[in-house]
């Protein structure tokens, strides 16, 4: 089941505009870092975020119990985290 919410999604939008130009970074300016400001609406606390990092804010937010993900492209790398 693919997760979603509108707020969510409002979130990603401001935060693409807001960083369009914006060049990536491995740390700074990241896909963890987005993934988990549009799930939660704040500023990570941690200067490097983890897989399970990512995971636990989806879980928290989602109240769900195992979060699963593929990466896109040619990778076939598949990440769950159930703790």
């Amino acid at each position: 089941t693919a997760l979603g919410a509108p707020e969510i999604a409002k979130r990603a939008r401001a935060f693409a505009r807001r960083w369009r130009h914006g060049e990536y970074d491995l740390v700074e300016n990241n896909c963890h870092k987005f993934t988990v400001r549009c799930v939660t609406g704040n500023e990570p606390t941690s200067a490097k975020l983890t897989d399970r990092d990512v995971s636990n804010a989806l879980k928290r937010v989602f109240g769900c119990e195992r979060v699963t993900w593929e990466a896109t492209g040619a990778s076939t790398v598949c990440f769950s985290f159930n703790e």
